[in-house]
């Protein structure tokens, strides 16, 4: 960073000189544990569970029962009560006893550095402090002169130096980390036998001449969103069907739709089969994008919503379906490109969706913060609106899709990569065999149907061979693959396989007949058979307003039917590549379900 922000002399071809020119990055794009890295904090533990912030998590920053329920009543209350914060960490105290070696004195005098904010010899409570760059080197400077000014005699109180153990607990407060401890404590011991040394303990990026500032080493959505909060939010769910011994089923289950889906090759709806191994950040967003409908589908025939609250199943699984349409909720709010700069509806989601983790987690671990509290990418969400608001939407740096070319390479290796170079050589031979195999069945078929092409033939719908072969997949209840023409009204799916021409019908929709499940409206659908025509590619191209997925209503029969006798109605969800669902008010942004939401009664235990 330091060689990359160095001013330059270089050759202009345009005007024939040397100019002098200087770089800087505008943001830094990367994972939780190289951030950490390179700014020397503290990664999770007591200090830094929150990305950018230095501070303990108290016990009342989890949503209270009495404000949770508030929230979805007319003019609800949101911003916490006396027993909450409402996920206000900075708001969040603990006592200063708590930190255990926190310096009570000072060394003082008239050349002493003052001590940076909230974090002074005489604070009463511990309090959540957001770290910049300034804040951090304060800190640094006013720790280094009291371990290396004062009295030397052993003692504590005001004019005595600091031990090392002060110090070490002095910086951990401020979320530093111990790699920058080791180096401060050298320069310490090195002042103390040298007065002439130097500050060479503060990092470049936390020095003065330094242009990139902490907040722009960004939450990057693809690690914080999907490898993190959309992963564990499926390691909940996936806990609970462990423990009701319907794991196997439900993949089973969930496998019918994603398969079918996979078939499609969709370049914004990409997924993989269960179980879980070596996914992308891609297939994760895919699944994010359905998930109500999978997971959520999968307790349509087991969950009664009564009246009763004394159950603590109905309860659990209640639990469960808020955890998933919260979840869809806030995805959808951060990466449509109506709402990625609502600031307040964000909030809004994130809020929501931290109470249900909260909430989910209490009823299938026992234990309200069995997530939030131990995996930082929880409490990091709430980094987002601000984000939002100096860098734009979330969906502007999404780089999932350059994760793609370890796509091919991750089924070949364990998780354990502690391996010999011969062990590497040979993977990369079997890579490379593949790749020849794969090219040459390729050349030889003209219609591979090589899963390891799916990443690379996306596409915005699926062409099936006929209408028989629509009609089908309409009546097994399964995903069809559609799209949205300007000016015409319904959805049309594409027929037949010729390269410049191709055949279209509608699917029509019954506005009235309605059902609502985990936030997500399905209506009941016919094919109009009579609207077949056949148009040139081309002008398709153009005529495509939006590509959207219908996925069906299944209920009634178990997680799975292993003769396929499934209860169907003929409803579809209409799911729109924007993001967007199909609603009785027309194509809208996923909000919370009522019939979810209405039913919020009660205490946790």
């Amino acid at each position: 960073l330091e060689e990359v922000e160095k001013a330059r002399s270089l050759y202009c071809g345009r005007t024939n000189q040397i100019v002098k020119c200087q770089f800087a990055a505008l943001s830094y794009s990367s994972d939780r544990i190289e951030r950490h890295k390179l700014l020397s904090t503290i990664q999770l533990g007591t200090f830094g569970l929150r990305w950018g912030w230095a501070g303990m998590v108290s016990s009342s920053v989890p949503t209270c029962n009495s404000c949770f329920r508030s929230k979805f009543t007319p003019n609800g209350r949101w911003g916490g009560c006396a027993d909450c914060t409402d996920w206000g960490c900075e708001q969040a105290y603990q006592e200063l006893e708590t930190i255990q070696h926190y310096p009570k004195f000072e060394v003082g005098g008239p050349s002493s550095p003052a001590a940076p904010s909230d974090r002074t010899v005489n604070e009463t409570h511990h309090i959540p402090k957001e770290q910049s760059n300034e804040w951090i080197r304060e800190g640094l400077i006013y720790a280094f002169y009291n371990c290396t000014h004062g009295e030397t005699r052993s003692g504590v109180g005001a004019g005595y130096r600091w031990h090392k153990y002060v110090a070490e607990a002095y910086l951990r407060s401020m979320g530093i980390g111990g790699s920058l401890f080791k180096s401060f404590w050298a320069n310490v011991k090195a002042n103390i036998a040298n007065s002439s040394a130097g500050l060479d303990f503060i990092p470049y990026v936390h020095s003065d001449s330094c242009l990139l500032k902490m907040p722009a080493f960004i939450n990057s959505p693809m690690h914080l969103v999907m490898h993190g909060v959309a992963t564990d939010s499926m390691e909940i769910v996936h806990k609970h069907l462990t423990k009701l011994q319907k794991l196997s089923t439900f993949e089973t289950f969930a496998n019918r739709y994603l398969q079918e889906i996979e078939r499609f090759r969709l370049g914004y709806c990409r997924t993989r089969r269960l179980p879980k191994t070596f996914w992308l950040a891609e297939d994760i967003l895919g699944l994010t994008r359905i998930m109500p409908c999978v997971y959520g589908l999968a307790f349509a025939d087991n969950l009664k919503l009564t009246s009763s609250e004394s159950d603590h199943h109905t309860k659990t699984m209640r639990s469960v379906l808020q955890l998933l349409n919260s979840l869809h909720v806030m995805v959808s709010t951060l990466m449509s490109p109506t709402k990625s700069t609502d600031i307040g509806a964000i909030k809004k989601s994130i809020n929501i969706f931290l109470s249900c983790t909260h909430r989910a987690c209490h009823f299938v671990y026992g234990q309200g913060d069995k997530m939030w509290a131990s995996k930082g990418n929880f409490l990091s969400l709430l980094n987002l609106p601000k984000q939002i608001e100096l860098y734009g939407p979330v969906r502007w740096y999404w780089e999932g899709s350059s994760e793609a070319h370890i796509h091919e390479i991750k089924p070949h290796l364990v998780e354990n990569l502690r391996k010999t170079p011969s062990y590497f050589v040979a993977k990369l031979s079997l890579i490379f065999k593949r790749k020849l195999v794969a090219w040459l069945r390729k050349t030889r078929d003209t219609d591979s149907d090589n899963t390891e092409e799916t990443y690379r033939q996306s596409k915005g719908f699926y062409r099936y061979a006929e209408i028989d072969d629509l009609r089908a997949k309409l009546g097994e209840a399964l995903p069809v693959s559609a799209f949205q023409l300007k000016g015409y009204p319904g959805v049309w799916a594409a027929l037949g396989n010729t390269r410049d021409t191709v055949e279209i019908v509608a699917l029509k929709f019954i506005y009235a007949d309605i059902k609502e499940y985990c936030g997500m409206p399905f209506f009941k659908t016919h094919l109009a058979e009579n609207s077949k025509a056949s148009v040139n590619k081309k002008k398709l191209l153009e005529a495509i307003d939006f590509h959207l997925i219908l996925f069906p209503f299944i209920c009634g029969q178990g997680l799975v039917a292993r003769n396929n006798t499934w209860h169907f109605e003929g409803r579809f969800a209409l799911i729109y590549e924007d993001w967007d669902i199909l609603t009785t008010s027309g194509k809208s942004i996923p909000s919370l379900s009522p019939s979810l939401s209405n039913k919020i009664k009660g205490q946790l235990s």
